[in-house]
């Protein structure tokens, strides 16, 4: 059929992933809890044209900027979430209550994030970043229909080794993403 395109059937994949969270430098192990909808994954590399002649034309490009952001909404009222998310705030439990306190440091909490999600064909993909900050805002959506939302956005940082504490070399310190076979 020509308007049907072909591709790797196993590569298809739907549903959730889990993220887990925890301090910058270690391999995450918190579990956020319950998310909805999509995770969301967003490279950006900024370019900048190289341009001669007469008209102007591009000859080279170099990146001149990269970000890498990760997104994941939470449905759970989980403040040690919120705090890490602002890259900010101190939770306590004073019984019964949990408590988060927040406001006057200008200092991010980083944290490690690794992200897994289970393919269709049984295939496993993991995003690890391996250093970030939460994005500073939280934009709570208290639904009166439906479960309330917490975006949870974080900004991947340049880092010089893994959780291992193996170096890393240029090209490779933002993130890995690796896809494992069944």
């Amino acid at each position: 059929m020509r308007n049907k395109p072909t591709g790797t059937i196993n590569e298809v994949s739907i549903g959730p992933g889990r993220l887990l969270i925890g301090p910058a430098g270690a391999t995450p192990t918190t579990d956020i809890g319950y998310v909805k909808n999509a995770a969301t994954l967003t490279i950006e590399r900024n370019q900048v044209a190289i341009r001669q002649g007469s008209p102007q034309n591009a000859i080279k490009y170099f990146a001149s900027q990269e970000d890498v952001m990760f997104e994941i909404t939470s449905i759970q009222w989980n403040l040690d979430n919120i705090a890490r998310v602002l890259g900010d705030g101190t939770t306590s439990v004073s019984a019964p209550d949990k408590i988060l306190e927040f406001g006057g440091r200008p200092n991010n909490t980083e944290v490690a994030l690794q992200f897994e999600h289970i393919a269709a064909d049984g295939s496993t993909l993991t995003l690890n970043i391996w250093r970030a900050n939460g994005d500073g805002v939280l934009a709570a959506a208290i639904n009166p229909d439906d479960t309330h939302e917490f975006p949870l956005k974080f900004n991947a940082i340049d880092v010089a080794t893994d959780w291992a504490g193996a170096s890393l070399t240029n090209g490779k310190t933002l993130f890995k993403l690796t896809q494992t076979p069944v």
